[in-house]
């Protein structure tokens, strides 16, 4: 008995001495990789990327139309004002669900409408505990992060278990206009404010920023009118003449928008 309780403990000690090892490693981004450009006939507001679909969805700004883009061609367009399950009353906000779908937040009805890849929907979820649900992102286990404007604060939401709910952010949080996870971080977009607000996902503050950040594999990265700067070396990258709008970190790819334009892109890392 003796025995295998050491060898539990060795294994033990050999798993977090992997894990620590593994969180030291340091990553210097050296270049950055263009995957897709798309010129677009709308202003792009937000956007976000399933890499195993190939698939591009962007939201019109001023506007509750939400345009799909397959291998670069725009194979549909979807939403409009009204009240059938492929419409909206009010959109606020759009996510990336772990399979790849689209979600999209009607703040009105208080709803998450499942789409998939091509447009079509598959289902609804209500969000009848909220008083007005405005912006939103979810984890690879579902988990969702949702920003009540009316209560100004952030809700951890696991639908499978509403006793995990918990809230945070309300004496912290201004004006969000964005929320994005990275890894066990949150990053909160306050643009109106020029500032990024980072808490881990038990809804710790850990750093406020001054500008438009987003965050990859504990990298920091500001986007400035013409290009992104990395913090810590002080590089450019994506250098663009046409001002750059929206900016995201999305499951190791880059979303960057202008007036008129898409770009997808991934950041090429030196590891030590």
């Amino acid at each position: 008995m003796l025995f295998r309780k050491l060898i539990f403990l060795l294994l033990l000690f050999v798993l977090l001495s992997c894990s620590s090892v593994e969180q030291q490693k340091i990553y210097t981004p050296i270049g950055f990789e263009i995957i897709r450009e798309i010129s677009t006939k709308f202003v792009p507001d937000k956007c976000l990327y399933s890499f195993a679909n190939k698939t591009v969805f962007a939201r019109q700004q001023d506007n509750s139309e939400i345009h799909i883009f397959k291998d670069g061609k725009k194979i549909n367009t979807i939403g409009g004002i009204g009240f059938d399950q492929m419409n909206f009353t009010k959109l606020s906000d759009i996510a990336l669900a772990p399979d790849g779908s689209l979600l999209a937040l009607d703040s009105f009805e208080k709803t998450i409408k499942k789409f998939d890849v091509e447009g079509k929907f598959i289902t609804s979820i209500e969000l009848t505990d909220f008083s007005q649900p405005t912006l939103f992102t979810i984890a690879s286990d579902e988990t969702f992060y949702i920003y009540d404007s009316d209560r100004n604060e952030i809700s951890n939401y696991a639908r499978l278990n509403e006793y995990d709910t918990f809230a945070f952010g309300r004496f912290q949080l201004t004006a969000p206009t964005n929320l994005q996870l990275a890894g066990n971080l949150l990053v909160v977009n306050e643009n109106s404010l020029n500032k990024t607000l980072i808490f881990d996902t038990f809804g710790q503050l850990e750093e406020e920023l001054n500008g438009y950040y987003q965050i990859e594999k504990r990298q920091k990265y500001l986007l400035l009118p013409n290009y992104l700067l990395h913090e810590g070396t002080g590089e450019k990258f994506a250098v663009s003449i046409p001002r750059w709008k929206f900016f995201s970190q999305q499951d190791g790819y880059t979303i960057l928008a202008s007036k008129d334009k898409i770009l997808i892109g991934k950041f090429i890392y030196e590891i030590r």
